[in-house]
């Protein structure tokens, strides 16, 4: 008999914890990011680049940002915080490319862990460090 009442304890207790973090349908996302789509980089670091087809694809409800950085594709996810993106570490797949394209890869990497704000005018997604660009994006229809 005291095991049953333990069950029905347990199961209690778990039913309501999962009551209560639930998020409500009619809740909006306060957070989403209005700069979500797929944009085409244009420069880094105010250098314009000429390799086509280097993407961010900004992922708003997964928060994760993925993309082909000209050798490999990659992924990280992101947080925001009204106007302040922080972006993590990103992952990629490992592919040997030319040495030009490496180091373009690089610093792609690099100045992603930089981002803290953005700002989005006319289709241009621009990424920054403080006050200095680290990239400039147009936005682009798949």
């Amino acid at each position: 008999m005291k095991h049953t009442y333990y069950i029905i304890a347990l199961m209690l207790s778990l039913f309501l914890s999962s009551c209560a973090t639930e998020k409500k349908e009619s809740e909006p996302d306060v957070k989403a990011p209005r700069f979500s789509g797929y944009y085409t980089l244009t420069s880094v670091a105010e250098n314009p680049i000429t390799k086509q087809g280097i993407t961010f694809n900004i992922e708003n409800q997964k928060r994760r940002i993925t993309g082909f950085s000209g050798c490999n594709s990659y992924n990280a996810a992101f947080t925001l915080t009204k106007d302040k993106l922080d972006i993590t570490d990103p992952l990629s797949t490992k592919k040997a490319c030319p040495a030009e394209a490496m180091d373009l890869e690089k610093k792609i990497f690099q100045n992603l862990l930089k981002v803290n704000r953005y700002t989005l005018k006319n289709g241009t997604l621009t990424l920054y460090n403080k006050d200095q660009v680290l990239f400039k994006a147009t936005s682009t229809a798949i």
